[in-house]
C-alpha cells in the first residue's frame, strides 16, 4: 500500500516594510522594525527553497516560527488600535492553489489586509509539515522499491518492462474497466516532485481487467521457501510449481528496515495531523475574525475589503502581480483612472474556506493512510512468515520451514489486525478524498483551483479505492474465497492500470504502476489456485461493489499551538482562538521548533 500526499508547493512573497504602514507610538518601532526583519528572512528562505538545490523545510519552519508572534502582535496593535496605520498594509503572495491560464507561474496576488499575510504566513507553514511528511512516506517508498529491486524498476513507468496490455485477456466473469477507470486522458502531467514529469498514455477507459498469466514476467514477490542466493527464475518456477504460494514484498526487509519504516510512517502520520490543526485554526480562527475585521467601519476601512482582480497594465512588473482593490463607495469615487472598474469577485482561491477545509481532509486522509499502511505491512509480515514457517497447499516440509531473507523467527508472529478492517480503513481515507473533492466542486469556479490539485484529489479517490479491494481480495485469498479473491484483484489492478496509464497526478501514476505489478502477481497467483483446485465462480463486479463495507475514521487534527504575541498588550492578556492572542493555558515556546521532536 502506497500512500500518495500532495505535493505542496510553497508560496514566495515580495518585500514588504511594516513601517511605510504603520506610525505612532515610539515604543512599537522596535517590534515593528523586527517584524520586517524576520519576515525578510522568510521571504529568502522561500526564494531559496524554490531557486536552489537546498530544499530546507526545517529552515522554513523555523522561520515562519519565529515571524509569527511578530505578526501577530501587529494584527492584534491594529485591531486593539495600539498601532496607527498610515495606509492599509498590502503585501503580495503568489498563490500556487491557483490556476494557471497562459503563464506558466502561478499568480502574484497583492491585498489590502494584514489579515492577508497572517493567514498566507500560516498556510506556507501548513504546507511545509505537509511536505515534511510526504517527505517520510516517500522514504518508505524508495526502501521498499531498493529492497525488491526488479519490481520496481519502472520501464515507461509500468514495472519491470513487460507490458500491461500483453499481460492481460478479456474475462467475462469480472467487468472490464473496475470502479476506477473514470481517470483523465492522456498528455503531459506535471508534478512538483522534485521537478518531474511523466506523460499519459492513452485514455485507459475501455482497458480490460484479466486474469492473466501476466505475460511470464518474472518478480521477486515469488520467493517463500527459496534461499537468499535464488535467482529469479527459479523462483517463478517454485511459484509456479507450488501455485498456492503468494510472497509479499516484507520477504526483502530485515528487521531494522521494518523497524526504521514504522517510525518513519509514525513520524508522517504526526506531521499530517499537524497539518490538518494548522488548516483547521485557520478556517475556525483567523477567516472568521478577518470577515469580522471587514464589518468594522473605521476610516479608510474600505480598502481591502473584498478584493478583485486587475490585471497589471504594461507598466507593472515581469512577475505579474494582480492587485486587490477596494470596491466601497469611497474607493470607486475617488478613482482617478478613469477605467470601469471590475465586478465584486471573491478573495484568492488559496485563502478561501473551501479549499483551505479540504487541505484538512487531505491531511487526515494520508495521516489515515500512513496508519493503515504500517498495520498493512505487519499483515504482510505475518502472512509471509505464517506461510514459510507452516507451509501452504504443495509445499515440501523442507520448503515449508524455511523463512525467507531478512525474516527474523519472531518477527511479525503475533497478532495482526484483520485485513477486513484495513480495507474499512482505507475506505475512510477514500471518503476524506470524496469529502474533499465535494469541497472543491463548492468553489464557485471549480476551473480557479490548480488542475494538478483537482487531478490528485479526483484520482486519490479512485486510487485507495483500488487499495481497499486489494485488501478485500487479501481477505478473502486468506478465508480460501478464491473466487471472491480473484474477483477483488482483479478490479483492483484495473483501476491501478487506468491511473498508471492516464492520471495527471505524477505522484499517483507511478504508485498506481506500482500497486498494479504487486496486484497482477497476486491474481495470478489466485487464478492458478482457483483453477485447479477450487473451480469457485468469480462474482461480478456489481456483486463485488456491492458487498464493500462503509469506511472508518481513525485520526483527529493535532490542535495548533497558537503562539502569544510578543509585543503590545495582546502580550499579556491573550484572547482565546485568535491571532491577537493565545489561549490563557498556553505558555510561550520557550525556544524554536519546541515539543517538535524528529
Amino acid at each position: 500500500m502506497t500512500t500518495v500526499g500532495f505535493p505542496y508547493a510553497l508560496p514566495t512573497t515580495a518585500n514588504v516594510s511594516f513601517q511605510e504602514f504603520i506610525g505612532g507610538d515610539a515604543q512599537y518601532q522596535r517590534p515593528i522594525s523586527d517584524a520586517t526583519a524576520f519576515r525578510g528572512r522568510l521571504r529568502t528562505a522561500l526564494k531559496e527553497y524554490k531557486h536552489s538545490d537546498r530544499h530546507d523545510l526545517l529552515n522554513i519552519q523555523k522561520a515562519i516560527e519565529d515571524y509569527v508572534p511578530l505578526l501577530f502582535g501587529l494584527v492584534a496593535g491594529i485591531e486593539n488600535s495600539d498601532l496607527q496605520l498610515t495606509t492599509e498594509v498590502e503585501t503580495t503572495w503568489r498563490c500556487t492553489m491557483s490556476n494557471v491560464a497562459l503563464s506558466s507561474k502561478q499568480p502574484r496576488v497583492k491585498h489590502k489586509s494584514i489579515h492577508y499575510e497572517a493567514i498566507f504566513s500560516i498556510l506556507t507553514l501548513g504546507y511545509v509539515f505537509m511536505d515534511r511528511a510526504n517527505e517520510s512516506s516517500y522514504a518508505v517508498q524508495n526502501k521498499i522499491q531498493v529492497a525488491i529491486g526488479d519490481i520496481s524498476t519502472y520501464a515507461g513507468g509500468y514495472g519491470d518492462g513487460s507490458s500491461m496490455a500483453g499481460s492481460t485477456h478479456h474475462n467475462s466473469s469480472t467487468a472490464s474497466s473496475g470502479s476506477g477507470t473514470g481517470g483523465f486522458g492522456g498528455g503531459a502531467a506535471t508534478s512538483s516532485v522534485a521537478g518531474s514529469t511523466t506523460g499519459g498514455g492513452a485514455g485507459a477507459s475501455g482497458s480490460s481487467s484479466s486474469f492473466g498469466s501476466g505475460g511470464g514476467a518474472t518478480s521477486r514477490l515469488f520467493k517463500i521457501g527459496s534461499s537468499s542466493s535464488t535467482s529469479s527464475s527459479t523462483s517463478s518456477k517454485k511459484a509456479a510449481k507450488n501455485p498456492n504460494t503468494i510472497g509479499e514484498f516484507t520477504d526483502y526487509l530485515n528487521d531494522d528496515d521494518l523497524a526504521a519504516i514504522d517510525h518513519q510512517l509514525t513520524t508522517a502520520a504526526d506531521l499530517y495531523c499537524k497539518a490538518a490543526g494548522i488548516f483547521e485554526y485557520v478556517v475556525q480562527g483567523m477567516i472568521p475574525r478577518w470577515n469580522e475585521s471587514l464589518k468594522v467601519s473605521t476610516p479608510g476601512a474600505t480598502l481591502g475589503r473584498e478584493a478583485s482582480y486587475e490585471s497589471a497594465g504594461s507598466g507593472s512588473n515581469s512577475g505579474g502581480v494582480v492587485t486587490g482593490l477596494g470596491v466601497g463607495k469611497a474607493s470607486l469615487s475617488s478613482s482617478s483612472s478613469g477605467k470601469k472598474a471590475q465586478s465584486k469577485t471573491s478573495r484568492p482561491v488559496d485563502v478561501q474556506t473551501s479549499l483551505i477545509s479540504a487541505h484538512i481532509k487531505l491531511a487526515l486522509a494520508e495521516a489515515h493512510a500512513c496508519t493503515v499502511r504500517k498495520a498493512t505491512i505487519k499483515a504482510a509480515r505475518a502472512s509471509a512468515i505464517k506461510l514459510a514457517t507452516t507451509g501452504a497447499g504443495s509445499l515440501s516440509a523442507t520448503n515449508s520451514t524455511s523463512v525467507s531473507p531478512g525474516a527474523s523467527a519472531g518477527a511479525g508472529t503475533g497478532s495482526k489486525t484483520s485485513y477486513v478492517l484495513l480495507a474499512k480503513l482505507t475506505i475512510g481515507v477514500k471518503e476524506e478524498y470524496e469529502r474533499a473533492y465535494g469541497l472543491l466542486k463548492s468553489v464557485k469556479d471549480l476551473n480557479e483551483i490548480a488542475t494538478d490539485f483537482r487531478a490528485h484529489v479526483k484520482d486519490a479517490k479512485i486510487y485507495y479505492e483500488a487499495l481497499a479491494q486489494t485488501l478485500l481480495g487479501m481477505d478473502a485469498y486468506e478465508s480460501q474465497h478464491y473466487g471472491e479473491a480473484v474477483g477483488f484483484m482483479t478490479i483492483a489492478r484495473a483501476s491501478f492500470m487506468s491511473l498508471a496509464k492516464s492520471s495527471k497526478a505524477h505522484t499517483i501514476s507511478q504508485a498506481a504502476a506500482f500497486e498494479y505489478r504487486l496486484a497482477n502477481e497476486k491474481v495470478v497467483a489466485f487464478q492458478k489456485i482457483n483453477d485447479s483446485v477450487t473451480f469457485e465462480p468469480v462474482p461480478t463486479q456489481a456483486q463485488l461493489l456491492g458487498v464493500m463495507p462503509s469506511g472508518r475514521d481513525l485520526l483527529q487534527p493535532k490542535k495548533y499551538q497558537v503562539p502569544r504575541p510578543s509585543f503590545g498588550s495582546a502580550a499579556h492578556a491573550g484572547r482565546t482562538g485568535s491571532p491577537g492572542g493565545a489561549d490563557d493555558s498556553m505558555n510561550k515556546l520557550s525556544y524554536a521548533l519546541q515539543g517538535a521532536y524528529f
